[in-house]
């Protein structure tokens, strides 16, 4: 932090969840820190966010996208990768990240904004769908291939259907989990 911005405020260590046996990470960048911490920086001058900072840790994949699903009627994602990790970083905005273990056929919708962090682990089926005009980046160690992405039809809520964003697809009998971010349902499967 420059001498300009002033002092930086305590800032402690990211917030974590897990979800689906620890395949899927999300971390809340903190606000403040310091210079070696990943972290935010709000100020005047606007917002700073080091999203990576570890000394193994590299990319080699860099996409920026964007999602206003409630405008487009569109989501993205609704594959899953057999090798690789990826990790996104919300700029801005609200999504639902749609999630399903391809093994287990264990299912999440988590919420997420501005400042998460999320890391995808292999056969983890990902698919998001915006909740206010949202910007991410995507990154990855590896390198896109093509042939380690298989469709997969994630299970977006009934809400997501009935708005256009998808086919509608059935709940499954009796699988209705605790509250309305564990709701499963019934999905056509034919990622090849």
């Amino acid at each position: 932090m420059r001498s300009d911005e002033g002092s930086p405020p305590e800032a402690g260590p990211p917030k974590v969840k897990t979800y689906l046996s620890d395949k899927v990470i999300v971390e809340e960048l903190p606000v403040g820190g310091t210079d070696p911490e990943e972290r935010r920086i709000i100020s005047a001058k606007g917002e700073m966010a080091q999203i990576l900072n570890r000394a193994k840790e590299c990319f080699r994949h860099l996409v920026y996208w964007d999602l206003d699903s409630g405008k487009s009627k569109q989501t993205r994602g609704n594959h899953y990768h057999l090798r690789k990790t990826e990790r996104y970083y919300v700029i801005s905005g609200r999504l639902e990240l749609f999630l399903e273990d391809v093994q287990s056929l264990q299912n999440e919708k988590i919420k997420l904004s501005a400042g998460n962090c999320i890391t995808v682990h292999p056969n983890i089926a990902h698919a998001f769908m915006s909740l206010s005009y949202a910007q991410v980046l995507e990154f990855s160690p590896v390198p896109y291939d093509p042939g380690d992405t298989k469709p997969y039809a994630c299970p977006p809520v009934p809400a997501c259907a009935r708005a256009g964003l998808g086919p509608a697809r059935e709940r499954r009998p009796g699988s209705v989990g605790q509250g309305s971010d564990k709701e499963r349902y019934k999905v056509n499967r034919t990622g090849k």
